[in-house]
């Protein structure tokens, strides 16, 4: 068996997250081996179980006594959440989670400690056996790979801490109930593994563990979530503090690849439809809308054409819903020439409740007009009034328009959170996995929670967004033709 200098070797080796997660799990197991004979079952039976320190809270005025006064001489399996600058020997002296692991009866001499701080970097060190035992100096590991956290123990063995919910499992056809119908709900210091697809507030709806850290008695409003999905993308957030605290955007801190295989370059024309974020909707500086034509030369559809050096034709419109592409701008484009692949993105006008909105969709708001997958068509037939329907509808007869194309659905983009919002972001990936149509989510770009992305007028990307938005979906599209290469090896070109 490797010996943890070795395994620690493979960490910084590690070219992926899978391998850094494998080699910090065979640092902690043989640690514990070594020094009880056991296997690191029972350590992961306790861990986390009994948070200290003020229900696992060291307060920011606290005054500090041993042993967490230092986290040189913090006790084994406890994860404390700490608002005190006044902790010593932290990699970097502000606000964190501080995750101790190891044998309790090693006197202090073999324990892996992990500090996660808000912006989402991760430190690692250890400090392995012997009377002279030092601890190792801090590691930086969110550069080397973002993934370094997502399995320290074996996860897929059992829920750590406590397990709830039927043994930390909520079935994918149990019928939910609080506090683990929600994930804003979900209590601190507990592992779930997740197969439902009706719980509420996940980043993207599909099968996930859930670890859930934080102070007990903070009212749940000091925690930290991180959800790992089996393509081993992992996203966290964050609530802290205050009487109307509130949770975070989700952030995924999964390493874009930097290998980018391709672009949109495999087809040699492209059209798009959606919204005023597919249009190119932007505010000149004074603050006043410019044209439409404007807007479209502006786009990323445009931005991508001159990339990637493909005709672009762009159908979208601003302010648009699903339905309304039904009833209008379908008919151009089936009246229009084929294309090699097309692009679809609704859901931000979709998932508004407001008056104007809900008004052109019969009076219904967006919880009533959503519907559901029984709603997808399987053929040319008149759809549902929902958004499954509508949207499902389209790409229907646009397949029998274009036979030979090939198709993309595009997660609806972030910007400022509305209450359905998610729930349309969910939907469309539903629809995307129920018609067999690759998809790309913008969460699954650092692009997207970025400043330059953010620095929006009126509600809108400027150039400098848009500009952004292209590149980044270019990254995406690569991941999404590795992850979908049968599909795509069909594109027709010319």
């Amino acid at each position: 068996m490797a010996t943890v200098p070795e395994n620690l070797n493979k960490i910084l080796q590690a070219r992926y997250g899978e391998e850094v997660r494998g080699a910090i799990y065979d640092s902690i197991a043989q640690c514990y081996k070594d020094s009880t004979g056991e296997s690191l079952d029972s350590l992961e039976q306790r861990a986390v179980a009994n948070p200290v320190v003020n229900g696992g809270y060291i307060e920011y005025n606290a005054d500090l006594e041993p042993p967490y006064d230092d986290l040189n001489t913090f006790e084994a399996n406890t994860i404390i959440f700490n608002d005190n600058k006044n902790l010593k020997n932290l990699p970097k002296n502000d606000t964190c989670y501080i995750l101790t692991y190891g044998n309790i009866h090693s006197n202090n001499a073999m324990k892996l400690q992990i500090v996660i701080y808000y912006d989402d970097t991760i430190y690692t060190r250890h400090i392995h056996g012997g009377s002279y035992a030092q601890w190792t100096e801090w590691k930086n590991i969110t550069s080397i790979a973002s993934t370094a956290l997502s399995r320290v123990s074996s996860l897929e063995q059992r829920a750590v801490a406590n397990p709830v919910v039927n043994g930390g499992y909520i079935e994918y056809n149990a019928d939910l109930e609080p506090p683990y119908d929600d994930l804003n709900t979900f209590e601190a210091n507990t592992i779930i593994f997740n197969d439902n697809k009706n719980l509420k507030n996940l980043p993207k709806n599909d099968t996930c563990y859930i670890l859930t850290y934080g102070n007990i008695h903070s009212n749940n409003a000091m925690k930290l979530q991180i959800v790992i999905y089996y393509d081993d993308t992992i996203y966290t957030r964050h609530i802290h503090g205050g009487s109307y605290a509130q949770w975070t955007e989700w952030k995924n801190i999964t390493s874009v690849s930097s290998n980018s295989y391709v672009n949109f370059g495999i087809f040699s024309s492209m059209a798009c439809m959606g919204d005023s974020f597919t249009q190119g909707g932007m505010a000149s500086s004074d603050g006043h809308w410019i044209s439409d034509e404007e807007s479209r030369r502006n786009s990323w559809p445009s931005i991508i054409a001159k990339r990637d050096f493909i005709t672009v034709k762009n159908f979208a419109k601003g302010g648009h819903m699903v339905k309304d592409a039904y009833e209008s701008v379908l008919s151009s484009v089936l009246g229009d020439e084929t294309y090699d692949a097309y692009t679809y993105c609704w859901g931000i006008n979709d998932s508004g409740d407001t008056p104007a909105l809900n008004g052109r969709w019969d009076g219904l708001n967006p919880e009533q007009r959503l519907g559901s997958s029984e709603d997808i068509v399987s053929g040319l037939e008149e759809p549902n009034h929902t958004f499954y329907g509508y949207y499902s509808s389209i790409i229907r007869k646009i397949q029998n328009h274009a036979p030979k194309a090939r198709h993309l659905i595009i997660v609806s983009p972030p910007e400022s959170e509305q209450k359905y919002r998610q729930m349309y972001k969910d939907a469309t990936i539903d629809i995307a996995k129920k018609m067999g149509i690759p998809y790309i989510n913008p969460i699954d770009d650092p692009f997207f929670k970025s400043n330059t992305y953010k620095a929006m007028n009126l509600g809108h990307p400027t150039r400098q967004g848009y500009l952004g938005m292209a590149i980044a979906y270019e990254r995406l599209f690569s991941v999404c033709v590795e992850n979908n290469s049968q599909y795509f090896k069909k594109t027709v070109i010319g």
